[in-house]
């Protein structure tokens, strides 16, 4: 990245940053004081998905100083997996030692409703590419338990489970659906489990917050696109935002 632009974002002093998933920034109630584009960090490319920006954002959230990347990288866009933990690398180099990591992720179980807000508590990565060895449980347990307790007094009800991410780009099919619930996935995304683990691996705890923008079945044929998914994010707006509130409240 331009080195130029460290000292100033240094000198923000966020407390946390937040990586956004798709459609999840539009979401976030955050007071923005600066916004740097991806085009001006050296060797970062820009996000080309729809419901992904493609800038950093200084912004106070919830009255705390915080960093906002809007839009991620994926390892199916034909990133590699350096380029898709860049912000990360950002992250520590600003001394920032709390992330949490924003996706939009569809819904395996079937008790789960669209706009559920999933706190996994583990995580299960299917594309096998992931560079954390020695970190198998990446989640910070106390922050996710104080996260969930917190926005249910708030009047938001989280639930747990765990998180899958396969490459994509692909929506399950039905015999899909069932195999991934037999090995224990309650939510699948493109997404997100591979940054946690490289965040424990480098010594930034992590929190994943994840919005069940679809659920999938294995009996129904209904058609999914991400036009869906960013539609969905958009109307559990308030309660994304409640969430990640509280999350960056109790990030410190």
């Amino acid at each position: 990245m331009d080195t130029d632009l460290l000292p100033s974002l240094a000198a923000f002093g966020a407390r946390c940053a937040i990586i956004a998933g798709s459609g999840i920034r539009s979401a976030l109630r955050a007071r923005l004081l600066q916004s740097v584009p991806y085009s001006a960090l050296k060797g970062w490319p820009r996000t080309n998905v729809p419901g992904h920006g493609s800038c950093l954002d200084v912004c106070d959230v919830a009255g705390v100083p915080t960093i906002v990347f809007s839009g991620r990288f994926h390892r199916y866009e034909g990133h590699p997996f350096e380029t898709t933990v860049l912000p990360l690398q950002l992250i520590a180099q600003l001394g920032i030692t709390s992330v949490v990591l924003t996706n939009a992720a569809g819904g395996l179980r079937t008790s789960f409703r669209c706009g559920d807000i999933l706190l996994p508590e583990d995580v299960l990565d299917l594309t096998l590419a992931h560079r954390a060895m020695g970190h198998r449980f990446p989640i910070d347990s106390s922050w996710r338990s104080a996260v969930e307790t917190m926005a249910l007094h708030a009047g938001t009800r989280t639930v747990g489970g765990t998180l899958a991410q396969v490459l994509g780009p692909s929506y399950e099919t039905r015999a899909e659906i069932r195999m991934l619930r037999r090995i224990g996935a309650d939510a699948i995304g493109m997404s997100t489990v591979h940054e946690a683990q490289y965040a424990a691996s480098i010594g930034i705890r992590p929190l994943i917050i994840t919005t069940i923008t679809n659920v999938a079945s294995d009996t129904a044929a209904a058609e999914i696109d991400h036009a869906h998914v960013v539609e969905a994010a958009a109307l559990a707006a308030q309660r994304i935002n409640a969430v990640v509130e509280c999350a960056v409240r109790l990030a410190t």
